[in-house]
């Protein structure tokens, strides 16, 4: 394994040593141009490149590895995405802003 060192870029000093570790992208997951968000305690990864096959994933990163769950109605391709607690408590996830579509979002209630 190698050690990586974060550096402040300003201040040129080490800030932390991280230990590299493999990373496993499955069938149909990829993270160019995608956007990332977690939601009940699981990190998805979302979309990406409109020239990749994984344009419309919905991925979950568990185990060091990407793992594609679902598929979104549409490609979604370098937009950005986040989730929010609504007044009910829940927790929701807005995609929006897509290289194709800047003035939409689509909510997920639970992905």
């Amino acid at each position: 394994m190698k050690n990586l060192i974060l550096w402040d870029i300003l201040e040129y000093f080490i800030l932390e040593s991280l230990t590299a570790i493999e990373f496993n992208y499955r069938t149909g997951t990829g993270s160019n141009g995608s956007c990332a968000f977690a939601q009940n305690g699981k990190m998805f990864i979302v979309g990406g490149d409109y020239s990749t096959s994984h344009s419309r994933q919905i991925a979950i990163v568990e185990e060091c590895a990407l793992r594609r769950v679902g598929t979104l109605p549409h490609v979604f391709p370098y937009g950005a995405c986040n989730n929010y607690i609504n007044h009910h408590g829940n927790q929701q996830s807005l995609l929006c802003f897509d290289v194709f579509v800047r003035d939409r979002c689509i909510r997920y209630d639970n992905i």
